[in-house]
């Protein structure tokens, strides 16, 4: 047995080796081994005995969970508020398993179903970064919502009755209700009786919670009755309104001329009547309905009772008429003979303004395209005589 001579044994501070990806401790493992200086050997040296002590520090995690419709949403976070993002995140209905969803840059992952029941999310950690697992459960997935912003049409100003050919305004309050409102939409849609002269605002990127905005189409009446018009509004969130408008068009200003009679010449020129009517173009309007344009039908009747014995007749003894239309703006109009074939079943004056005579001509003559109210019919003749019918 070796003689062991007294010595002193002298312990340094324990130097421990810590790996930690956060200041948040909550699971501590350790294992540690004696370290210090020696002395007192038989051989009388001094020895260093080294071993190290390890500490893991995990971080603490939580989710926050909720559902909005078909979307369950899961928040990750840290103990301190610290939003974890790329992490993956498992998601269960009535305790089975139905998928999962990365986190994206704020901590947020979504997972869309229609399933129902029961949900809950699941955070299973991550080793490499010393994170803890963690899950979160909801109640009833059915009966879990969240308030959605709401399109809600309000106070509407328009005139119920209006004249053929007025100009007028439909103002609209549109309201967002709950929340904002994003890509919110307005349209204004009728089958015929109107023309739209003015939109100019058709979309708002962003409506405020509580706020109005008032949308304004400026129209034009185009034919007589009773019409609807419908005004809808929409948001990108999926809510939707909608009203309809009834507005009768009357004919106030226009009436119809009945058997007024002139004389000009050796004519005798009747204006039997004077309506108005609309012929479908093969134009579209925005609801890819054919357009339909305005036109006046002119009745009318002229007899040349000149006569001639031995009943002899030249050219000359004919009558070449050029009849127009006035508006109340002081516009002119020719009858039109580029858009007959659009008529149904009218019965034509004809292309020929030369009356023989003892000769009756009658039918219709179209003028189309007119800016204003008809206000007279205006005969004339080569030599210069002319006859006008006041149509008011």
């Amino acid at each position: 047995m070796d003689k062991v001579q007294k010595g002193q044994i002298q312990v340094l501070p324990l130097v421990f080796v810590v790996l930690a990806t956060t200041a948040l401790a909550v699971n501590i493992t350790m294992n540690q081994t004696s370290t210090g200086l020696v002395t007192g050997f038989a051989d009388n040296q001094t020895r260093l005995l080294e071993a190290t002590a390890q500490i893991e520090l995990w971080a603490g995690t939580e989710i926050e969970i909720s559902v909005v419709n078909s979307s369950i949403k899961a928040l990750l976070l840290l103990d301190n508020g610290t939003a974890l993002q790329d992490q993956e995140l498992l998601f269960y209905i009535n305790e089975s398993f139905i998928g999962t969803a990365i986190t994206d840059n704020e901590g947020t992952a979504v997972f869309d179903t229609n399933l129902t029941g029961t949900v809950k999310a699941v955070f299973p950690g991550d080793s490499a970064l010393y994170l803890n697992p963690s899950s979160s459960i909801t109640g009833e997935k059915d009966n879990i919502t969240e308030t959605r912003p709401e399109i809600k049409i309000g106070d509407i100003e328009f005139p119920s009755v209006v004249d053929i050919l007025d100009e007028f305004e439909i103002r609209v309050f549109i309201t967002s209700l709950h929340e904002d409102s994003t890509n919110v939409n307005f349209n204004l849609i009728y089958q015929n009786g109107f023309e739209i002269l003015e939109s100019p605002l058709k979309s708002v990127s962003v409506m405020n919670e509580n706020e109005s905005v008032i949308v304004t189409w400026r129209l034009k009446a185009i034919l007589t009755g009773t019409h609807t018009l419908s005004v809808f509004a929409k948001n990108s969130e999926g809510s939707t309104d909608s009203i309809d408008l009834d507005i009768q068009i009357i004919r106030k200003d226009f009436v119809f001329i009945l058997n007024k009679i002139a004389r000009l010449g050796n004519l005798t020129i009747t204006l039997v009547n004077v309506s108005e009517s609309f012929y479908k173009t093969f134009d579209l309007d925005e609801n890819y309905g054919r357009k339909e344009q305005k036109y006046y039908k002119v009745y009318i009747e002229v007899f040349n009772n000149f006569s001639r014995i031995p009943g002899i007749y030249t050219l000359e003894d004919n009558e070449f008429l050029d009849i127009l239309l006035e508006d109340d703006l002081g516009n002119y109009y020719k009858q039109d003979n580029e858009n007959l074939f659009f008529l149904d079943s009218v019965n034509l004056f004809g292309n020929s303004m030369e009356i023989l005579p003892l000769n009756i001509r009658k039918g219709y003559l179209i003028f189309s395209e007119t800016e204003g109210v008809p206000e007279k019919i205006i005969v004339k003749l080569k030599s210069g005589a002319r006859a006008e019918f006041e149509l008011r």
